[in-house]
């Protein structure tokens, strides 16, 4: 295990987000093997910019259920209405988030680590804690109450950190996909597809072939979920404003695209 100046500084690292457990548990018995629940006291996660620091990271004035414009990172948002369907906004402007929010969507920022420096060595700890190279990052989710998510899974491994409010997840008790290339959104997949898909070797489990389970995080918990495994969030009668530490292995094809793009690159004017 790599030390970090994290711990020297006294700063948030992986090691102690996944107290009480403990990193050589975690990789020995959770990492890419199965989902994991900690409970942690209400001020585990205090150290971390809470809801009414947000705005330094992306920018207006927030009380959990009201927003006020402000300007900065970029968003996007998405909500789900009653009968299923989903609506999602992609770069949402400054001056509109405020609006989208207290209307009902979840706004969905991209890396805010840059903005803080708990924040940024998080990232360090974590990545220097794997025992591969990994695209690291931390973006935050600021959900309204009653508000509902979409199922699907991730290809990368993610940590929700509850950091206010609480946030209602069903996971799937085994995976949609082992060692899955990429996300994937059931709701949006037709029938034909998934054949298609089997049909090529890359089969897909639906979420009632894989079972479920119910969790509650309240402020202080943390999810852990291996890649494959599906969820599906919905928050109640209070806002939910968490982060997601999310790894993302680097595999060969991702050294070969990028020698590739490397070499499209410096020979464009082969290109036209």
């Amino acid at each position: 295990v790599s030390s970090s100046p994290a711990a020297e500084w006294g700063h948030m690292v992986l090691d102690e987000v996944l107290q009480p457990i403990g990193v050589d548990s975690f990789f020995k018995n959770y990492w890419n093997r199965k989902p994991l629940l900690i409970k942690g006291a209400r001020q585990k996660f205090e150290m971390l910019p809470g809801v009414v620091e947000l705005p330094r990271l992306a920018g207006g004035l927030v009380d959990g259920r009201t927003w006020e414009e402000g300007e900065n990172s970029y968003c996007n948002a998405y909500r789900v209405a009653q009968d299923g369907e989903a609506e999602q906004v992609n770069n949402v402007p400054a001056d509109v988030r405020a609006r989208m929010f207290n209307a009902g969507y979840t706004l969905c920022f991209g890396d805010v680590s840059f903005a803080d420096s708990v924040l940024s060595e998080l990232v360090y700890s974590a990545t220097n804690l794997c025992a591969f190279r990994a695209a690291t990052l931390v973006t935050c989710y600021l959900s309204p109450p009653n508000s509902r998510g979409i199922v699907h899974y991730d290809a990368q491994h993610v940590f929700f950190i509850q950091r206010s409010g609480a946030k209602h997840w069903r996971i799937s008790e085994r995976p949609g996909k082992v060692h899955p290339i990429s996300n994937f959104v059931f709701s949006s997949a037709s029938a034909d597809m998934l054949e298609a898909m089997t049909t090529a070797g890359y089969a897909i489990k639906s979420p009632i072939e894989c079972g479920f389970v119910d969790f509650r995080l309240g402020e202080g918990d943390l999810l852990y979920l291996p890649p494959g495994y599906y969820h599906l969030p919905h928050t109640t009668d209070d806002h939910s404003f968490h982060y997601t530490l999310t790894l993302g292995p680097v595999a060969f094809r991702d050294f070969f695209l990028e020698a590739v793009n490397g070499l499209l690159w410096k020979n464009s004017e082969y290109l036209n």
